[in-house]
């Protein structure tokens, strides 16, 4: 079971408010197939504003500016959950 309690903000992979959490659960078995952080206001309002700072920035670059810097290959992402995951 996949077990993403942080989330990714503003640069950082954060709990949610008092570590809230919920199940993500298989449609067709009811099984639990991941534990994910549950975003409460402060959360979502934080991410808000990191997405609204994030576009000014990144909407003045030229086309091939902003893929230079995100995350490269299918793994990228996955390898930095797996990372929150543990804490690290």
């Amino acid at each position: 079971m996949a077990d993403l309690e942080r989330m990714y903000i503003d640069g950082e992979w954060i709990l949610a408010e008092g570590g809230a959490t919920f199940d993500v659960k298989n449609p067709a078995d009811g099984s639990v197939v991941a534990r994910v952080a549950n975003a409460a206001e402060p959360e979502i309002q934080r991410a808000v504003n990191a997405a609204h700072a994030a576009f000014r920035e990144w909407s003045v670059l030229p086309p091939k500016r902003p893929r230079e810097h995100a995350p490269q290959g299918p793994g990228a992402y996955a390898g930095a959950a797996r990372r929150a995951s543990r804490g690290s």
